[in-house]
């Protein structure tokens, strides 16, 4: 007796959308154009495009079409370490190996990225306490929190 076939991680999404999303995505590696090609809203489309790769089916689903044309992970750390360290020309040049210096030092950054050498650090400084202000009083009680914490607000950046 034959046995079904396997279903794949493709198969399993539930919505046309997410199947034409994962198609338009391995149009141009693009998620925000893939989502408003897909048929969702421009609104936002990047966040929710990222959003909606991150859910279980559908990062499967793009995972296994990235694997099914040999995009793997370990073969794209290959590719940016080849170009990173690569014994290649230094000067732009045609061929498939030719790399600026420009393009090694993104390739480097990009790895190191990947492998979690470089991490983006941002710094994060408190200026003043934050008030939350609800809109359940008057105007006038509204106003009058709001000119006291831009009162405090400068007063604090004065003390600096």
């Amino acid at each position: 007796m034959p046995t079904a076939a396997k279903r794949t991680a493709y198969d399993k999404l539930t919505q046309p959308m997410q199947k034409k999303f994962v198609n338009e995505f391995m149009v141009d590696f693009n998620a925000g154009r893939a989502y408003v090609r897909a048929g969702y809203s421009p609104k936002s489309a990047d966040q929710n495009a990222w959003s909606l790769s991150r859910t279980q089916k559908v990062k499967a689903a793009l995972e296994e079409a990235m694997d099914n044309i040999g995009i793997t992970p370990n073969r794209v750390k290959a590719g940016l370490a080849a170009m990173a360290f690569g014994d290649g020309v230094s000067k732009r040049v045609t061929g498939p190996n030719a790399h600026n210096e420009q393009d090694r030092m993104g390739a480097m950054k990009e790895l190191g990225r990947i492998m979690g050498m470089v991490t983006e650090k941002s710094e994060v400084k408190t200026v003043a306490d934050v008030h939350v202000m609800f809109d359940d009083g008057t105007p006038a009680e509204r106003a009058a929190a709001a000119t006291k914490a831009s009162a405090e607000h400068r007063k604090v950046s004065e003390a600096e």
